[in-house]
């Protein structure tokens, strides 16, 4: 699990956005195991990178219920896709809201659902842009360590974007603390807490 940390405004989304596949880096290459995926010549598509991505607004289909948003993504045949839709939901512990609609259930609901939507297709990566910001204080703390829970179940690779230290310190194994569109450290949360490299880290 590594966390993207900084401001608003330093260019964090920018960053997951540049791995999606969503943006094309005007400098610089993204590589993924060894092949480079992004750059000046090359560029893997969006949905041939096997990454699911996690919005801050959850971005579920309103006009699909639950069971149709999870099962979007998943491949193979009809009676695969919905067993794995079955698996996800029983991940999350809503299988009894197969049949609501997205306006029929509540934040952390929805939330839990995108997460079972991106795991769905059994991506290589998850990118999660800051998902938890809408959501108050406790829902939060508790979503945050149910969904660390289930990523690690599934074995799935995360990077999160936050500008909430104490997520980023709780959630993640790594961190890369960005500001002005650079990264100005790298390491453990606690290297980087106990251990700022510049005056601005160790004020933010």
């Amino acid at each position: 699990f590594l966390s993207i940390l900084g401001p608003s405004g330093c260019g964090k989304s920018t960053l997951l956005r540049l791995i999606a596949g969503l943006e094309v880096p005007s400098q610089g290459h993204v590589f993924l195991h060894g092949q480079e995926i992004s750059g000046s010549k090359i560029i893997l598509p969006p949905n041939r990178r096997k990454f699911s991505m996690i919005f801050q607004d959850f971005a579920l289909f309103p006009h699909l219920n639950v069971n149709d948003n999870v099962k979007y993504g998943a491949t193979g045949s009809k009676k695969e896709k919905q067993q794995r839709v079955n698996d996800m939901l029983e991940l999350v512990s809503l299988t009894h809201l197969a049949k609501k609609m997205p306006n029929q259930i509540s934040g952390g609901e929805q939330q839990r659902i995108a997460l079972a939507r991106a795991l769905a297709p059994r991506p290589q990566l998850v990118l999660m842009d800051e998902p938890f910001s809408n959501l108050d204080y406790q829902l939060r703390q508790q979503l945050r360590r149910d969904i660390r829970e289930i990523l690690k179940h599934e074995g799935v690779a995360t990077v999160l974007v936050t500008h909430d230290q104490l997520e980023a310190i709780n959630f993640s194994d790594r961190m890369l603390l960005m500001q002005k569109g650079k990264v100005v450290q790298e390491g453990t949360p606690s290297e980087i807490y106990q251990n700022p490299q510049t005056i601005w880290a160790s004020s933010f």
